[in-house]
């Protein structure tokens, strides 16, 4: 077989890579992208990512963008672009990771875990001061609970200052004709640097560009002696808009800055280093914030008794423990565990709030008709008409019922809001409350964050004095009047007492060191996901879907679905009831007492601020509303805003109480229900 001969020189050059021509496929192909991504495939084309990740590997590109020097041309760019497209793909594989069961032998599982650390390394090896990479980790290490909450926090303030670090370099850039006189160079640092890395628009319109262009245009085909039509007052006027109109144009504050402040001022306050949080809330434009004693639960313990009952000062009440017999509270678990097919079969992971709304039987000695419906009118209603007058108990016409579960990995709580009917708040502007609400705490609450209720309705024109305070307990359950503020706050997780006192001291500037993460497996094996599991109950005076314009299936007051195969969680409530069989002797109405609800005061502290310009905007889908601007007003407010998936024309909108949150933070029916 004759030798095969080396490649001649010539054959060397032509394998030479040409860099220019990989910097060119790999722009146009991440401008494909973003072609891509429309209001039907917000995601865009996933396989465009991985076709420019598989050029630069194949061209054995390296290199690592910094904003130091400025950048010339689309080459000095491309580690910026190369961090960007495995930021995003990271980012889509961490969301189907998510939606994967959590077990040890799960191999698609762990082959998405090597991926995804792969991903994240290879972006903040090209951008050391990626920030939104620097976000993504910072929210998988909290979530997973792989960093110390105190790293993760550092995590987060280091992203926030590459944030800002970023946004005003890549500012200057676009303003600097003198050093880079490439458009296309500019174009792609609006692109990559501020919309992509940092999460900032141009406000006003029309592309800035573009906008530019069209005004040089006009100017020039414009003809010096023509005047404006119109009297003087007139063209005042259309001046002063045009003012307006062009004071309007700028770039927006950093979304990437803003939800890493937040969420660093969030775990701060967490464990008690509240100046280092004031330090990251400053720079929004906020004047008050839950006091540091909330945040530390410092009750304050009453040693008298409940009050007998007073319909003209109604409070909260708990119900410390063994709320349901044995059999009811353990078929209740686990109708609802967080692998029943509850979850699936009403579209909980994707669907906005809704709950289920029932008339009160017409007789006390009325047979149930199944586990929910014995739960609320035998249990926990005869509590409920223990707190209210006899007039006020005659007066409960209906329930409202919803149930939540989540995760109990450092839970960010659930933000402050009023319970109430959305229906009637959209179609007629009326506030309107159950009479009495309940929170049944069923699984998980040891490790859980407290339930608070606040001493303001929407009408408060004050600041509440007090603050009632519960950390929750299996089988316990709350009562509280239906108008009261309430929420509830974040937890550390399954970290302990002594894990979260140790995290102290929060050094700001140093860049955690994220390589030795990532070299191990994003969840750690052997533990087991817990959830906090709650039952709640409104209690209703009329009859809610009697004013709605209409009542749907999953949606917020709706009926309970029929008992088919698609809704297998309704059979399983069924069982045992309506087959002719007396109820075991187990259902007999018992009267256990209830106990004070500790109390804190002061319940908010004043912030001094000096946002930004602009000022940085809380994330929507974050915003607790435990740092606010404006209180007690702007809780007042809250129920009159728009939610932004809202028509413009508002025929199929609705007003909401509280955000609609994608971390299992779903809103319930009529606007009020929350994972209490």
């Amino acid at each position: 077989m004759a030798e095969e001969s080396s490649p001649s020189p010539a054959n060397k050059r032509a394998k030479t890579i040409d860099l220019d021509e990989v910097c060119k496929d790999a722009f146009a192909g991440f401008r494909s992208f973003l072609d891509s991504c429309v209001p039907e495939n917000p995601e865009g084309d996933f396989d465009e990512l991985l076709n420019i990740l598989q050029l630069l590997r194949d061209s054995k590109f390296t290199g690592s963008f910094d904003i130091i020097d400025n950048p010339k041309s689309l080459v000095d760019l491309l580690p910026a672009l190369q961090s960007v497209v495995a930021t995003l793909v990271a980012d889509e594989l961490m969301a189907q990771y998510l939606c994967m069961p959590a077990d040890d032998e799960n191999e698609e599982r762990e082959q998405l875990d090597v991926q995804i650390r792969l991903m994240l390394q290879t972006a903040l090896d090209c951008m050391p001061i990626n920030a939104l990479v620097m976000n993504i980790c910072a929210n998988t290490a909290r979530m997973t609970q792989s960093l110390p909450l105190a790293s993760v926090a550092r995590l987060y303030m280091f992203a926030a200052d590459c944030a800002s670090d970023v946004r005003v370099r890549a500012m200057d850039w676009l303003d600097d004709d003198s050093s880079i006189k490439n458009d296309s160079v500019k174009e792609w640092i609006e692109i990559l640097l501020l919309q992509q890395v940092t999460g900032v628009q141009w406000m006003g319109g029309a592309d800035k560009d573009e906008d530019e262009s069209n005004g040089d245009e006009a100017d020039a085909n414009s003809e010096p002696h023509d005047k404006p039509n119109g009297n003087k007052e007139e063209v005042k006027e259309s001046a002063d808009e045009d003012a307006e109109d062009e004071e309007e144009e700028y770039w927006s504050s950093s979304i990437v800055e803003s939800t890493a402040r937040f969420m660093a001022a969030t775990l701060l306050s967490m464990f008690n280093e509240h100046e280092l949080a004031r330090h990251q809330l400053q720079v929004f434009d906020l004047t008050h914030r839950l006091h540091p004693n909330v945040w530390k639960g410092a009750t304050k313990f009453s040693d008298v008794k409940l009050s007998p009952v007073d319909p003209n000062q109604l409070e909260p009440a708990l119900f410390p423990k063994n709320v349901l017999p044995d059999k009811l509270y353990q078929r209740l678990c686990k109708v609802f565990a967080h692998d029943a097919p509850y979850w699936k079969e009403s579209s909980y992971e994707q669907r906005g709030y809704y709950s289920y709304y029932s008339d009160l039987p017409e007789s006390d000695d009325a047979q149930p008709s199944n586990l929910i419906e014995n739960i609320i009118c035998t249990e926990i209603l005869p509590l409920v008409q223990q707190r209210l007058s006899q007039e006020q108990a005659d007066s409960i016409v209906g329930y409202e019922w919803w149930v939540h579960t989540r995760p109990i990995q450092a839970n960010l709580g659930h933000n402050l809001h009023f319970d109430t009917d959305e229906s009637m708040l959209r179609q007629s502007q009326k506030v309107t409350h159950p009479i009495f609400s309940s929170v049944l705490y069923l699984t998980g609450g040891a490790k859980s964050g407290a339930t608070i209720v606040l001493d303001q309705t929407p009408d408060s024109d004050s600041l509440p004095e007090k603050c009632w305070y519960q950390k929750a307990s299996d089988n316990s359950m709350l009562l509280f009047p239906g108008n009261l503020l309430h929420g509830v706050m974040p937890c550390p997780g399954n970290l302990d007492a002594t894990s979260l006192a140790n995290n102290g001291s929060m050094v700001q500037g140093r860049r955690p060191n994220l390589s030795e993460w990532l070299e191990k497996p994003l969840t750690r094996s052997g533990k087991v996901e817990e959830h906090r599991l709650t039952f709640m109950v409104g209690f209703w005076t009329r009859r809610v879907p009697d004013t709605m314009e209409s009542q749907s299936l999953y949606g917020p007051c709706g009926p309970l679905p029929p008992n088919t195969p698609e809704h297998s969680w309704v059979e399983q409530i069924c069982e045992g009831y309506n087959d002719g069989n007396e109820l075991p002797a187990e259902a007999i109405r018992r009267r256990i007492q209830p106990l004070p609800v500790p109390q804190i005061s002061p319940v908010w502290e004043a912030l001094t601020c000096q946002p930004f310009d602009p000022p940085l905007v809380f994330p929507r889908m974050m915003n607790h509303r435990f740092f606010v601007k404006d209180a007690p007003k702007c809780f007042h407010d809250s129920l009159f805003e728009r939610d932004e998936s809202d028509e413009e024309d508002g025929d199929d909108g609705h007003y909401h109480v509280h955000d609609h949150h994608h971390d299992h933070d779903h809103d319930g029916g009529c606007g009020c229900q929350e994972s209490l």
